[in-house]
C-alpha cells in the first residue's frame, strides 16, 4: 500500500476537495483502488469501507486496525489531512505517508522545518512508530528527502499533475516492495537450509551467481570459525552479496582471512 497526505498549514485551503479531486483521478484514469481518509467530516462524499471521515476522533488502536484491512485491499490510501492547528496529531499522521503535498505554501524554509519535525518524530514518538509498521516492511520513506514533500494547489491542471506524480512514485513503491519481500524471502531460506543442499547450491538456485555462491558459504565458514553465530553472518553477509561485485567482495574476503589467519575452504571445518 502506498500512502499520501495532504495538508495546509492554512485553514480553508482547500485539502479535502484537493484530495478528493486526485482520489477520482487515480481511481478514474489509472484504474488504482484508492481508499480516501479525511480528519474531517465529508458533506458530499459517499462513506463506504473505502472512504472514512472523521479519522482523527478515532482512538489509536482502531486506527491501526482500519489501516491494516485498508493495506490488504486497496492499491493506495490518500490522507486528507484536514486540520485547523498543527498539533501532535499532524505528527502522527503524516509521517505515515511516503508522500506528502502541501497546499498553497510555497515556502521551502516550511518544506524543510516539516520535513525535520516528521523525521524526527517518526524515529523518536512511540505511536507515531508503531503506526508505521503497519505501513511498511522497514519504516522508511522510499523517495529522496527532496522528493518527499511537495506543494500544489487545488487547480484542475495541479490535479492531473499531482496525480501523475503520485502514479509514477506507486509504480517505484511497487517494485520497491517486490523486492523487499524477494530479498526476505531468500534470506528466510539460508536461516534454515535444507540438509541436502549445502549454502552455495541453495544461494545459486534462489539466483545468487554462482562465484557469489560459493564465495558466500567460504565467507559463512570463516565466519563461523571466528565464533560468530549463523543468523548473525547472514544478516550482515547476504545484503552484500545481494549489492556487491564479486572482485569487491573478494577482496573484503581475503583481507578478513588474512587478518584471522585462518584457512578455509569449501570441503573443511577448520
Amino acid at each position: 500500500m502506498y500512502v499520501v497526505g495532504f495538508y495546509s498549514p492554512r485553514q480553508k485551503s482547500g485539502v479535502t476537495e484537493m484530495a478528493l479531486s486526485v482520489t477520482r483521478y487515480l481511481r478514474e484514469e489509472k484504474k488504482l483502488s484508492v481508499a480516501f481518509v479525511s480528519n474531517g467530516i465529508l458533506q458530499n462524499e459517499p462513506l463506504s469501507d473505502g472512504t472514512i471521515d472523521r479519522f482523527a476522533t478515532l482512538p489509536t488502536r482502531r486506527q491501526k486496525q482500519m489501516l491494516k484491512k485498508l493495506k490488504r485491499v486497496h492499491d493506495m490510501v490518500i490522507y486528507d489531512v484536514s486540520t485547523p492547528d498543527f498539533s501532535d496529531q499532524i505528527l502522527e499522521l503524516l509521517p505515515l505517508a511516503d508522500r506528502v503535498f502541501v497546499l498553497k505554501d510555497d515556502d521551502t524554509k516550511f518544506q524543510e522545518l516539516l520535513y525535520s519535525i516528521l523525521a524526527f518524530n517518526k524515529q523518536f514518538h512511540p505511536k507515531t512508530k508503531d503506526m508505521v509498521k503497519y505501513i511498511h516492511n522497514d519504516g522508511y520513506y522510499l523517495l529522496p528527502k527532496e522528493d518527499r514533500i511537495g506543494f500544489t494547489s487545488p487547480s484542475d491542471r495541479n490535479v492531473k499533475m499531482t496525480g501523475e506524480i503520485i502514479f509514477q512514485h506507486y509504480q517505484i513503491y511497487k517494485l520497491h516492495v517486490y523486492y523487499v519481500t524477494r530479498f526476505n524471502e531468500i534470506k528466510k531460506k539460508l536461516l534454515n537450509p535444507p540438509p541436502e543442499l549445502s549454502l552455495s547450491q541453495l544461494a545459486y538456485e534462489n539466483g545468487l551467481d554462482f562465484p557469489k555462491a560459493l564465495l558466500l558459504e567460504l565467507y559463512v565458514s570463516l565466519r563461523k570459525i571466528n565464533g560468530q553465530p549463523y543468523p548473525d553472518i547472514i544478516d550482515d553477509l547476504f545484503p552484500l552479496f545481494i549489492q556487491g561485485n564479486f572482485s569487491s567482495l573478494l577482496e573484503q574476503f581475503e583481507q578478513e582471512r588474512a587478518l584471522t589467519g585462518l584457512r578455509v575452504s569449501l570441503n573443511s571445518n577448520e
